[in-house]
């Protein structure tokens, strides 16, 4: 199981993670930066689940150097509630750079 956890996340890091896979809608300004969507991304399942992209454009570097994160989120329309499934940090701006995984 961890290995396919490992294989899905190189190849979100590699190929769904990068900006020009996204179009990016800004949705909110907060004080640590910019929110932003891709909305063209967001899939609704059967169960009433919604699966989506997030992305934080920070204004100025993390302490551990990051500019932006890109997050794929999982959310219950129902209850109004979403949580976090994979957060790609990136070192540049906008999700560009290489990215680093966590969970």
């Amino acid at each position: 199981m961890r290995k396919l956890i490992l294989i899905l996340s190189l190849i979100f890091t590699v190929t769904l993670s990068s900006p020009s896979y996204a179009k990016w809608t800004m949705v909110r300004e907060v004080s640590s930066g910019y929110v932003f969507v891709d909305l063209e991304r967001i899939r609704k399942e059967d169960d009433g689940n919604v699966y989506f992209y997030g992305l934080i454009d920070y204004n100025v570097k993390t302490k551990t150097g990051y500019l932006s994160a890109e997050t794929y989120y999982a959310g219950k329309c129902k209850y109004f509630m979403y949580k976090s499934l994979t957060t790609v940090h990136h070192k540049e701006a906008m999700g560009r750079g290489t990215g680093v995984v966590s969970y």
